[in-house]
């Protein structure tokens, strides 16, 4: 195992001799210097030019020991290979961040620890790695080289983490299925809801509860009576109260357009459906009811505000009107309610609108 790590630190930190495809010296820089002219004379390779590593004297020349021609004996020479040990170097992952310094002689423990190494060589025995089964459950962490016995070692716990992790995903899936369906069914009441929005919102509904005091004497007159002027969209409304229409005993309940601050601005005539009540005040189930519809009446016509208005004649008999469920405290309440398409409160052009 050490010499796997000793070969992949080699072929890193070697020059290739590219005469006999051997590595030669060592390819290292100094610390804070670089070799002087003497120093590349005698501890310099002249094969491969790196640093020498088991340096052989040939003649007058030095190389390393791997770099001999097949034909070349030599003696070794243990002054340079001293001086080459105690040459300081940088860790070649120094651009990396390593500030590993020391001596050629120490670079193969180095780098045995060098974090730089081991993530240029991941598959190093000496890197650590997380166990292989750490998606189950497994926290070990520990070098390449003691994983493989650990995993060896642990096989009936990893399978009973696998185990536990499939049940876990069973219900796990159980649980999602049961929100799916929830969802699903809350998907279609909030589309039914939309549905019921969408058709609610073709219409414009609003109007007012008026409520007139001194019922006993006012249906004595032929008097009227108006309510307070009102919005439905942006269009402005008001009603009339005659107590005694006509003087026929009989109430009656009329409604106008009236001028309003949105008038150039909205289509004309108005069209929609009025619907009044004579409200029960005991029960309201019980109400008087009457509705209407505008077909373009000059009631309801820009700029008609003097004309007259339309509505029910009868709504309600002096006898009805007397009973206490709707005149109780002496006054009675009237509601009025305006509906239309949604699509008259939209702003137009000038040149489109028609009157």
């Amino acid at each position: 195992m050490a010499r796997a790590i000793e070969e992949s630190v080699l072929d890193f930190i070697l020059v290739k001799n590219t005469r006999n495809g051997q590595n030669g010296g060592f390819k290292m820089t100094l610390v804070d210097r670089e070799l002087t002219t003497l120093e590349k004379d005698i501890i310099v390779c002249s094969a491969c030019t790196g640093i020498l590593r088991e340096p052989v004297l040939i003649g007058n020349n030095f190389k390393c020991k791997s770099c001999l021609e097949p034909d070349e004996d030599g003696r070794a020479s243990e002054l340079q290979d001293k001086i080459t040990k105690n040459l300081q170097i940088n860790c070649p992952f120094m651009k990396e961040g390593c500030v590993w310094k020391g001596s050629i002689a120490n670079i193969i423990d180095h780098k045995r620890h060098c974090q730089y190494f081991l993530l240029k060589f991941p598959n190093c025995p000496e890197s650590v790695t997380e166990c292989s089964f750490k998606r189950y459950g497994c926290e070990v962490v520990t070098k390449r080289k003691y994983m493989e016995n650990h995993e060896q070692d642990c096989q009936t716990k990893h399978l009973k983490l696998m185990d536990k992790h499939i049940k876990n995903t069973d219900n796990t899936l159980q649980k999602v299925s049961s929100e799916l369906g929830t969802l699903k069914a809350q998907f279609q009441d909030l589309n039914q809801q939309l549905k019921q929005t969408e058709n609610d919102m073709k219409c414009t509904f609003g109007g007012i509860i008026f409520e007139l005091p001194g019922i006993k004497d006012k249906m004595k007159t032929n008097q009227n009576y108006k309510t307070m002027e009102f919005y439905v969209g942006l269009y402005k409304f008001q009603g009339t109260i005659y107590l005694n229409h006509n003087n026929d005993k009989n109430l009656g309940i009329f409604i106008q357009i009236v001028k309003g601050k949105f008038d150039e601005d909205i289509i004309w005539p108005f069209s929609g459906d009025i619907s009044i009540t004579l409200l029960n005040k005991v029960n309201e189930h019980n109400s008087i009811s009457s509705t209407f519809t505008t077909k373009g009446e000059s009631a309801f016509k820009k700029f008609c505000h003097d004309s007259k208005p339309i509505g029910i004649n009868k709504l309600a008999t002096h006898d009805t009107i007397s009973r206490n469920e709707y005149s109780g405290g002496d006054s009675i309440k009237i509601k009025i309610l305006i509906q239309f398409d949604a699509q008259q409160c939209v702003y137009e052009s000038r040149i489109n609108r028609y009157y």
